[in-house]
């Protein structure tokens, strides 16, 4: 049978520390119940559990202590029970520290107590406890298997807390949860040095056990005793409805309601953006004439150019329902290398709202107008602010922008 042998040294130091750390907590506890309520709340509920796992933590090695001479399998039972709700404590306050704060129709505020899954921490000690007593005298190897069943159980627990810490609305130094994290990692191996056949492994294990939980102790103790918690808390509350709202708000400002065309290679070399419904048919003719010309420029250098005024020429004039012309031509310019605007006089069209689609896309642009001056103005600037992304083109027909483009396209589709 194994023996405890070890010195009591590391158990009376761990013993004494909990013991200041009890008196430590109980007096320092940042709230504000009357600016921030159900923040107050859901803190005050973390640091009940916060108190819960020293006072399990004390137990534990008081049980500790009344058994280091003993033998047998008695002893490690109850050390097993007192590690496994340790654990289990952990795992409730992971869930207290998920879980938003709820407002009752009273208007008084819940704390998270409702949140943890009781039945669920309360089942796995018990369990382990009555495997334990059903076999433990039984197979010699089994105090250690179950000590080590314990660890694991203690391993995930504190694992699983430390990265509810971690997060980013703490922002605790990434050194402090390394180390927390190698606490975690310390607890499955714990049955081989605690009691096991070289004592001095003990003690180092369990000096190294005190060490990191002071480190615990410092992290959560400023947490608490700061407006760290109540901050945390805050944020939380309200945070699914407002993480769902701003997934929506993004997935509006991308389109996303379309399903963008994705290529590896893209679609189309240039998207050509040019006034169509404003105009009337005559002028709509004489435009879509002048837009062949750049087409056909921009085709002789073997470059893919989409011009959705083809398709609306091809069925004598008659433009496409808004909403299908809108979804089509976004997933196009998706798809395009390069937005050319051709904007040869100051018409309101929708060929400024694809330059702007074109510009939060990040893709690089040519304007071509009479005069800069004809852009809106927020389009001037952005050619003002990033002139290697946007570029004026200015030229009095069309001839003269085909010849600008046809000089320069290649300098032009390399930046792209």
């Amino acid at each position: 049978m194994i023996q405890m042998h070890a010195s009591k040294v590391p158990s009376i130091v761990n013993l004494v520390l909990i013991f200041a750390v009890l008196i430590v907590i109980s007096r320092r506890l940042m709230l504000r119940p009357r600016e921030l309520p159900r923040a107050s709340a859901a803190a005050k509920q973390f640091y009940v559990v916060w108190q819960l796992i020293w006072v399990g933590w004390f137990v534990f090695y008081v049980l500790k202590l009344a058994n280091e001479s003993g033998e047998g399998w008695a002893g490690w039972v109850f050390l097993n029970l007192a590690n496994n709700v340790q654990a289990s404590l952990f795992l409730a306050a992971f869930f207290v520290l998920s879980f938003e704060t709820l407002e009752s129709q009273a208007g008084r505020i819940k704390t998270h107590i409702s949140s943890v899954p009781w039945p669920l921490l309360v089942a796995v000690p018990f369990l382990l406890f009555v495997g334990e007593v059903g076999i433990g005298g039984r197979l010699e190897a089994a105090p250690v298997g179950f000590a080590v069943a314990s660890g694991v159980w203690g391993g995930v627990a504190m694992a699983t807390f430390v990265a509810r810490l971690e997060s980013k609305v703490v922002d605790l130094p990434m050194g402090v949860v390394g180390l927390l994290l190698a606490y975690g990692v310390m607890q499955p191996v714990w049955g081989y040095f605690v009691g096991g056949a070289h004592p001095w492994m003990e003690v180092v294990f369990i000096l190294s056990a005190a060490l990191l939980k002071m480190v615990l102790f410092s992290v959560v103790y400023w947490f608490l005793s700061t407006d760290a918690a109540l901050f945390y808390f805050h944020w939380l509350d309200g945070f699914e409805e407002r993480l769902a709202a701003d997934r929506k708000s993004l997935r509006e400002s991308l389109a996303l309601s379309t399903p963008p065309v994705l290529h590896d290679v893209h679609q189309y070399d240039v998207f050509l953006s040019a006034p169509m419904a404003s105009l009337s048919p005559a002028e709509f003719a004489a435009v879509d004439a002048d837009v062949m010309v750049v087409v056909g420029c921009l085709r002789r250098k073997n470059l893919k150019v989409f011009y959705s005024g083809e398709s609306v020429a091809d069925k004598g004039g008659v433009f496409e329902l808004d909403s299908v012309s809108l979804a089509n031509d976004v997933a196009a310019l998706r798809a395009s290398r390069l937005f050319v605007l051709y904007y040869p006089e100051k018409v309101p069209s929708s060929v400024l709202v694809e330059a702007g689609m074109a510009y939060i896309l990040g893709k690089s642009s040519v304007y071509l107008v009479r005069a800069r001056g004809d852009l809106p103005f927020l389009l001037q600037g952005a050619a003002n602010l990033n002139p290697k992304l946007v570029r004026v083109v200015e030229g009095s027909d069309v001839s003269q922008f085909a010849s600008t483009l046809s000089a320069n396209i290649g300098e032009i589709m390399r930046a792209a």
